[in-house]
């Protein structure tokens, strides 16, 4: 069998120069160490880290610059604060969680016609959102890197006006609206 493979030739890059290798140890062939070259990974978790952050800010930008939010600087200077704030608490951290700002950002052009929410992270660095009319008025989504949300409102009980009503759930973010249609509450979180 080590016949079947001893002319068989592997390509490689390194570090800009194409080289050819034998791919399977001839037979008889001593290969030393010292003969390999020390392959540099161009791709490195800062590397990672250092272009999710360009995407990030990126993001933030095109929240900022996107014409129908109509809170939309207020909005990015918040998430650009949150960003900073999470840095500074762990700096080997992206700051925000790239995909739950995409779902939030993609949630928001959705529905235009919303009030601008108070906007925090979770421990995970996803991004929070809470609409909240009076005491016992309040809606909070939170943005999954998948697209997801996993919500909550608080509301009145039409029967005991004392008592508060609790609903929660998950749903994807270009559906949430709709889930929460039945609940009234548009009628507090809407412009």
């Amino acid at each position: 069998m080590g016949d079947l493979f001893q002319g068989y030739q592997s390509e490689h890059w390194y570090q800009g120069i194409y080289s050819s290798t034998t791919a399977v140890n001839p037979v008889n062939s001593i290969i030393n160490r010292e003969d390999w070259p020390e392959e540099k990974t161009p791709f490195t978790q800062m590397n990672l880290l250092n272009r999710e952050e360009k995407q990030l800010r990126e993001l933030i930008f095109r929240l900022r610059t996107t014409l129908s939010i109509p809170y939309r600087e207020s909005l990015a200077n918040r998430l650009n604060t949150l960003f900073h704030d999470s840095k500074e608490e762990d700096p080997s951290s992206i700051g925000i969680t790239i995909g739950s700002l995409r779902c939030f950002y993609n949630f928001i052009k959705l529905n235009i016609d919303l009030t601008c929410p108070t906007i925090t992270l979770t421990p995970e660095t996803n991004i929070y959102a809470t609409w909240r009319e009076k005491i016992n008025h309040l809606t909070s989504v939170h943005f999954l890197p998948n697209g997801e949300t996993r919500f909550v409102i608080f509301k009145p009980n039409t029967r005991h006006p004392e008592k508060t009503v609790r609903i929660y759930g998950t749903t994807t973010f270009d559906n949430l609206m709709e889930t929460l249609e039945p609940y009234g509450v548009k009628d507090w979180i809407a412009l």
